[in-house]
């Protein structure tokens, strides 16, 4: 299939899509860490040791994937990386102890921010008018992974134990990193200018500093959402497990919907130049806000359309915001140094899952669940605002 085939780019998005999806492994200790914890005898504090090294991996990881895949190209890098982080999720199955797990879990981590690739690959093989719809187009796989792990896993523990969804989810990662390898191709005027790359290049635009400080203001309160939702709904609440997990599915389906519809809404506003990308994320950082504010402010005992509607909202920006950075970088720059630049905005960007959640704990110990939804708001309206007033207009850069 030549370059100027109108299938190819697609051909490739998918093959990055079908990398990415390994980072279920975001989802898979939540839907085990209860068997976890029974079978090597530890608290959930200890066991959650394995979230906070796959963090760190990930965040360390996601900055070194972005740098290859603009030194050595996005094929050898993301279809390496997906078997890699297969491999190290059948060593969680297989591990003798919680701390062998923890290892394990943080190598895989450090394997698995495979996204750094995205602007990369939408700027290279996609026009402008397409940015936001290819880079939304490749979190499909995981985004859905999100609606279907919950019953597959839990079908997979109840059969067989734990062990056995980490070693089954691992071999799937590695098909996925055979099947990617198999559909990416590297453009070839984007590979002539591989060599150079200098990684230092990246942290001489001023948009880079600005779409780190947005997204880490936007994770703050991603923090909470990611972590302690369920908990909010069933501690802070009182909503029975099961109307818990309906709410969850709720928010994740209103995500999807609101991402696969916002962003392509985006494109079009952009190319007929009624508002930019940066200030359409801008807004929708304010919308976001104000959502995270009402979302922290019910009661226990409010009719349940009261919590339906208030998880809509939350809905509409949570998974929107995690995609929106990658067009923008798209918009912004050069193919050979977009990856290094999404490593580390949306990978070193990702610093608040390491030290914010025993700081929401504390917070939600002394002021209740709801409050660390409350006092996230306004970092995500400082997000907001940062686009809208310090972010330029694009310019038009090199290839």
């Amino acid at each position: 299939m030549g370059e100027n085939s109108k299938f190819l780019p697609w051909m490739v998005a998918t093959g990055a899509m079908l990398a990415f999806t390994v980072r279920w492994l975001h989802y898979l200790y939540s839907f085990t860490a209860p068997q976890i914890m029974d079978e090597f005898g530890v608290p959930a504090a200890t066991a959650s040791l394995m979230v906070t090294a796959n963090s760190i991996g990930m965040v360390v990881g996601g900055f070194l994937i972005g740098v290859l895949c603009d030194k050595i190209g996005v094929r050898v890098t993301l279809s390496i990386a997906a078997v890699v982080v297969g491999v190290f999720t059948i060593f969680v199955g297989y591990a003798q102890s919680i701390y062998m797990a923890i290892v394990m879990f943080g190598i895989a981590g450090l394997f698995s921010w495979l996204s750094s690739a995205f602007p990369k690959i939408a700027r290279a093989w996609f026009p402008p008018s397409l940015y936001s719809t290819a880079n939304s187009y490749m979190f499909l796989g995981f985004r859905l992974s999100a609606l279907f792990m919950g019953p597959v896993v839990a079908s997979i523990v109840i059969t067989s134990g734990w062990r056995s969804a980490w070693i089954d989810m691992g071999i799937l990662c590695i098909l996925m990193g055979v099947l990617a390898f198999a559909l990416i191709r590297d453009k070839k005027d984007v590979q002539v200018e591989q060599s150079k790359v200098s990684v230092g290049e990246v942290f001489k635009y001023r948009d880079a500093w600005i779409l780190f400080g947005a997204y880490s203001m936007w994770l703050i309160g991603c923090v909470m959402y990611v972590v302690f939702t369920i908990t909010y709904l069933q501690k802070g609440l009182q909503l029975d497990p099961m109307t818990s997990g309906w709410l969850w599915s709720l928010l994740q389906l209103v995500g999807i919907i609101s991402m696969y519809t916002l962003l392509p809404l985006s494109d079009l506003l952009a190319s007929k130049g009624i508002i930019s990308r940066k200030n359409f994320a801008g807004i929708m950082f304010l919308v976001a806000s104000v959502a995270f504010f009402i979302f922290g402010s019910l009661k226990p005992g409010m009719p349940i359309t009261y919590y339906a509607a208030s998880i809509v909202l939350v809905g509409l920006g949570a998974l929107l915001l995690t995609t929106i950075p990658a067009p923008l970088i798209s918009e912004r720059f050069p193919p050979n140094i977009a990856g290094t630049a999404t490593g580390f905005i949306t990978a070193v960007g990702q610093w608040p899952f390491i030290v914010m959640p025993p700081i929401a704990g504390m917070l939600a110990a002394t002021y209740g669940w709801g409050f660390i939804y409350q006092v996230s708001a306004p970092f995500i309206a400082i997000g907001g605002m940062i686009l809208i007033l310090l972010m330029k207009p694009p310019q038009k850069v090199s290839a």
